[in-house]
């Protein structure tokens, strides 16, 4: 009698729970309609019906995961009825007081709730990330309040057949959302349609089915671009249009040598890159924007972080320093070693490409290149220009045949690029630096075939490189030390010879630019994240990387930040302090930048 007694009770808590879960999926689904209107809401059919599926199958599968969890077992091991809807109701205010803190945070910040922010909020002085806070406290209460008359209400609603085969139906229609939204994610994945695919940071916890990786390790190939139609998203980018116009009487040449390391501009491997940098502006603390050959190239042509670039693809953005030079009359042309994949929205401003059809050395394919840019630079004398370089010799570690090769022991004929080879270290290096002196080479033709007094030449590097990177496994600090700190040279028209010891990025070309180009005034905090090098004003930190792994470099330290939250501090010899502790200013200066051209409040 006990047993059935106990049996019956269990049933009726587990039943009770059920409605109880459904209740708090719906009250989670209409806080998801603020989620996907903060990340931009779709705008066509397809990605609309994905939008809603996605948002049920996603909250519905969180949340009875949730009950399964701790509401079921919860069941047999308190079956008395008013102590177990006590606990429901404090788990429920519990899961859904999370859930909104976390959608404040993204509506607020674009960023969803990880032990970083949670740090800030509790410490920063930051009015933005302090509403959070106080949001948060209030909210509860009221979600205590309305958890305590769902459970109140469902109590009295007695269930009959009709109710358990309409329950039966729901979970039915939630879990094939939830697989429904899963192979269509992994669909759109494979496909390249960011319409969906960029929908996948919507939600927290969320971790939709993809199938490209696995594919191609299968050797089906799949596509590589994205759909071309702008996305809704809130990306603002100029702050302000500027009406000021570039002096049509200067050029601009921008060299970027990729996996340049800063500590190869000497005179030993460099020497004629290293006397021009003795009389030009010469940036000695200068560092990438982040670590790949593309989100480099978005930090020089659009002056911000490279957690915007998705954002850029999506909204159809053209970069500031392209578009503002081709709307005002310049020839725009890129030259590059490397291969330009189709879909690069961020190069479409180019006119005129020029990439080497044949597969070779890729020294001799620095080389052709620099002749049809030479070719092309004396052919359009008549019109103010803005032509963008890229050699891959260093990257691909290249000499062309005949080089005097003067570092040795060399490498020369092996494939330096598998990563299980096991190689000398000190011939490797030597193979690097013997690339690096045949660009300085090339770095000179550049300079001998234009005319500085109406040209600004720029020389930097997309991101150095370690030679930890190929033969051994040293620390990520290491490697991430050598991989963020590039050269950067600025010679010709209006530079006066200085070493520039603050730190600086690629984020500063733009504004460098912008102050060298007109006369007018430009606030460069309209167009970039970067400060002009020519002023007295310096960065206190700056921001490398991407959204999901970011680093704030101070002078004395740098904090790395990975994709949940959690972060490492290294000091200026890259050795790690696990003692030390977060600065707030910095931080939370440094989370309000990467919100700053979304639309959204940061003041």
């Amino acid at each position: 009698m006990l047993q059935s007694n106990y049996r019956e009770k269990v049933s009726t808590i587990v039943g009770w729970g059920h409605w109880f879960t459904f209740v708090n999926i719906l009250m989670a689904i209409s806080v998801g309609v603020r989620y996907a209107i903060a990340g931009g809401w779709p705008t066509n059919l397809l990605d609309n019906l994905y939008l809603l599926t996605y948002m049920m199958g996603h909250f519905a599968f969180l949340f009875f995961a949730g009950f399964v969890a701790t509401l079921f077992p919860l069941a047999f091991v308190v079956p008395w009825w008013r102590v177990y809807r006590t606990l429901a109701i404090i788990i429920a205010t519990f899961a859904q007081s999370l859930l909104l803190l976390d959608c404040e945070f993204y509506a607020e910040l674009g960023i969803h709730s990880n032990p970083l922010l949670f740090e800030l909020m509790f410490n920063s002085q930051s009015d933005q990330l302090q509403v959070v806070w106080w949001k948060s406290l209030a909210v509860v209460l009221l979600i205590l309040v309305l958890q305590i008359a769902v459970a109140n209400w469902i109590s009295r609603w007695r269930e009959s057949r009709s109710r358990r085969a309409l329950g039966k139906r729901l979970t039915q229609v939630f879990f094939s959302c939830f697989f429904i939204y899963n192979f269509a994610h992994a669909a759109a994945d494979v496909a390249g349609y960011s319409g969906i695919t960029r929908q996948q940071d919507f939600f927290p916890l969320s971790f939709p089915l993809t199938a490209k990786t696995t594919l191609n390790k299968w050797g089906i190939s799949t596509s590589d671009s994205s759909s071309d139609a702008e996305l809704n998203v809130r990306f603002e980018y100029p702050l302000v249009q500027p009406t000021a116009t570039p002096d049509k009487a200067t050029n601009v040449v921008i060299v970027v040598v990729s996996s340049l390391q800063a500590d190869m501009l000497n005179s030993t491997n460099m020497p004629y890159t290293t006397s021009l940098a003795r009389r030009s502006l010469w940036a000695n603390n200068y560092f990438a924007t982040a670590k790949s050959h593309d989100d480099a190239m978005f930090g020089i042509l659009y002056g911000i972080p490279a957690t915007y670039s998705k954002l850029a693809t999506y909204a159809q953005s053209k970069p500031f320093l392209t578009s503002w030079l081709g709307d005002n009359g310049y020839d725009l042309a890129l030259f590059s070693t490397r291969k330009i994949p189709d879909s690069s929205h961020l190069l479409r401003d180019f006119d005129e490409h020029y990439v080497p059809t044949q597969r070779v050395n890729a020294a001799i394919a620095d080389t052709a290149t620099l002749h049809h840019w030479q070719k092309h630079y004396e052919a359009h004398q008549e019109q103010p220009s803005f032509h963008l370089i890229n050699l891959m010799g260093v990257e691909r570690f290249a000499t062309p045949p005949g080089f005097s090769n003067p570092f040795q022991p060399d490498l020369e004929g092996v494939l330096l690029l598998d990563d299980e080879a096991e190689m000398d270290t000190l011939a490797l290096q030597n193979r690097y630096k013997n690339a690096v002196l045949h660009t300085d080479q090339l770095i000179n033709y550049v300079a001998n075939n234009i005319d500085f007094d109406n040209t600004i030449l720029i020389i930097t590097s997309d991101s150095g490189w370690s030679s930890s990177q190929i033969p051994a496994q040293q620390s990520r600090s290491e490697i991430l030390d050598d991989v963020a700190h590039v050269p950067f040279i600025m010679a010709g028209a209006g530079i006066s010879p200085k070493v520039h010891s603050s730190l600086s990025s690629h984020y500063d070309i733009s504004a460098t630019l912008a102050e060298l180009l007109t006369t007018d005034q430009i606030n460069s905090a309209d167009i970039s994240s970067g400060r002009s090098m020519l002023g007295n004003q310096t960065h206190q930190w700056l921001l490398l990387g991407r959204q999901s792994t970011f680093a704030v470099v101070e002078r004395d330290r740098l904090t790395l930040v990975y994709k949940f939250g959690d972060y490492e501090i290294y000091d200026n010899n890259m050795q790690l302090k696990p003692n030390e502790l977060l600065r707030i200013a910095p931080m939370a200066n440094a989370v309000r930048e990467m919100q700053r051209f979304t639309g959204r409040d940061t003041d």
